[in-house]
């Protein structure tokens, strides 16, 4: 009886599946054989995004320009669910993707699908769990996801290095210490009365209402001069390092040189040092974006090349824009709805972002954070990069992936890919070679998981699993090991199986995973959440820790 109930469940997840399979297909079937770029980005950013500028040329394959927010976790899983769509409906296999450098060491995600053991299902879980997180991008969601999809680097070391691309905190406030400066020289003897008034007021204050008190005294310095206040607030605007074309960044950086220099500001060494190595870096980035442009139409141009994704940063759209209509190429500008509306809900923090740009895991706290932090180190990077290479990154994808199929084999409904191995009579779980999960960098031998009881009481009920892990350091010289407990967060005898090319069971997932960023406030800084435990999948929850025995009798259950 109770497996005809079950029987009847799938049957009806099965059926609903369908009909959703049928809606989407109606929706984007007048579009699917079009080349029009209008039309193509219309369909594939329904609800997750807005189309901006376009251009309709019938030379090479279409570009879509697909502005990025780096710090947006939404806006990454919006952008992830578009890349999905023109991959099973458009032929997408090619992303142009900015800050992946030419010299830089080939994207190979091979590992991952190795590690996934042809689990669909946990490989696409695994990633969509590590794109809610914000370890990685949108593309590297669709390169995890489908093996096939090319990540193309458009960058060159040389313009990096050359530009100065890592300025540094006194270069990044330079250009504001300069307005201050520039306005002081303007300040009447009227001003200086109400300069020493405010400045008065502020020293007798404390805390909150001092910073108030200061920041109402630059203001006042700073609107002496017309053109400083003006200026100022452009660069104090909102989205003056994320939207504001960076011809224009590079124009009002150079008038403020000349304007210290006209006015004889007095800047010291220091000072005009870290004013031209801004004005350099910001010259760079605009420089690089012909570099971008040329790469992405030689993919664009292989005759086998449906359509092109190039994502880049919204700084870099106009002029990206103007070269390719100059160069009579189609595109569409594609913008995230949480870009176009300002959403910032479950945005990284400013650490969590600066961890991104050395290559590290977004998360600085939690036990799983220092183990990785202990045994792997990343080399530090200014410009963020795809992380898809990091030791770090592997070390934690294959633990994810291994954890994730170890639960569903010991208490699936056996009709899993692989196969679900036998239950024992006693506490080992059989079925699994030796090597079945031996990764690059985490080892978990299969005959030394057992059986555990989910609340920790010894006995009880065998729910859970208790797994050991071994990570090993790239060089090898390291060895950590770890004790983890999981448990499937549902049962998995209702779970319908995921298909390789089942593109609306990924934009489920991705969907749900929009749902809980955007139901946070602010992004946690720890992988485990206050009970330590980690959802590694929407499958499977576990928590870890160095000594056996504790783990064993930590409650597990969600019930």
């Amino acid at each position: 009886m109770k497996k005809r109930s079950r029987a009847a469940k799938k049957t009806i997840v099965m059926t609903l599946i369908f009909m959703l399979s049928v809606f989407s297909y109606d929706l984007v079937t007048a579009g699917q054989g079009s080349t029009n770029v209008k039309v193509i980005a219309n369909l594939v950013c329904k609800e997750v995004g807005v189309v901006g500028s376009t251009f309709q040329e019938k030379k090479s394959a279409p570009i879509m320009v697909m502005e990025e927010a780096h710090n947006s976790r939404a806006a990454q899983i919006q952008h992830a669910i578009a890349l999905v769509r023109l991959y099973s409906k458009y032929g997408l296999r090619d992303i142009a993707l900015e800050g992946y450098l030419k010299d830089d060491t080939k994207i190979d995600t091979d590992w991952y699908q190795k590690a996934a053991r042809k689990d669909t299902r946990a490989k696409i879980e695994v990633a969509v769990r590590l794109l809610e997180e914000g370890e990685i991008s949108s593309a590297e969601f669709l390169k995890l996801a489908y093996n096939d999809v090319s990540l193309h680097p458009i960058e060159i070391s040389k313009e990096y290095k050359e530009y100065n691309v890592e300025i540094g905190e006194k270069a990044q406030t330079a250009p504001l210490l300069c307005l201050l400066k520039i306005a002081q020289s303007s300040l009447t003897q009227n001003h200086l009365l109400e300069v020493q008034r405010l400045d008065s007021e502020s020293k007798k204050l404390n805390g909150e209402k001092r910073n108030e008190k200061i920041r109402e005294l630059l203001n006042y310095i700073l609107s002496a001069d017309p053109w400083v206040k003006q200026t100022a607030d452009t660069m104090r605007s909102e989205d003056f390092f994320t939207k504001v074309p960076l011809q224009k960044h590079v124009k009002i950086m150079e008038e403020i040189k000349r304007r210290t220099e006209v006015k004889s500001v007095n800047l010291n060494s220091d000072e005009i040092t870290a004013l031209d190595k801004y004005i350099a870096f910001s010259r760079g980035r605009a420089n690089a974006e012909y570099t971008m442009v040329d790469a992405t139409i030689n993919v664009a141009d292989h005759k086998d090349v449906p359509i092109v994704a190039m994502i880049i940063g919204c700084a870099h759209t106009q002029k990206i824009c103007e070269l390719l209509k100059k160069e009579q190429r189609s595109y569409a500008v594609i913008t995230p709805m949480a870009l176009k509306n300002a959403d910032k809900r479950g945005e990284l923090d400013y650490e969590m972002f600066e961890r991104k740009y050395q290559k590290l895991s977004v998360f600085t706290e939690g036990f799983l954070s220092n183990v990785l932090k202990e045994t792997f180190q990343a080399k530090a990077n200014k410009k963020p990069k795809p992380v898809l290479n990091e030791p770090w990154f592997k070390a934690r994808s294959e633990l994810s992936l291994f954890v994730d199929t170890i639960v569903r084999a010991a208490f699936g409904d056996g009709g899993q890919d692989p196969p679900k191995p036998p239950k024992p009579p006693g506490k080992i779980i059989a079925g699994f070679g030796d090597d079945e999960f031996r990764g690059r960098y985490i080892f978990i031998h299969p005959k030394k998981i057992e059986l555990v009881s989910a609340d920790g009481k010894n006995g009880k009920k065998d729910d859970a699993v208790l797994i050991p892990v071994i990570l090993t350091s790239e060089d090898r010289k390291r060895e950590t090991e770890i004790w983890i407990k999981a448990m499937p967060t549902h049962n998995l005898d209702e779970e319908v199986l995921a298909d390789k090319q089942d593109h609306e069971f990924v934009e489920v997932l991705l969907k749900k995973a929009l749902a809980k960023v955007q139901s946070q406030k602010k992004p946690s800084r720890s992988i485990e959440n206050q009970a330590g435990q980690i959802e590694i999948t929407f499958d499977t929850l576990l928590c870890m820790g160095e000594n056996k025995s504790e783990v064993r009798m930590v409650n597990l259950s969600t019930k």
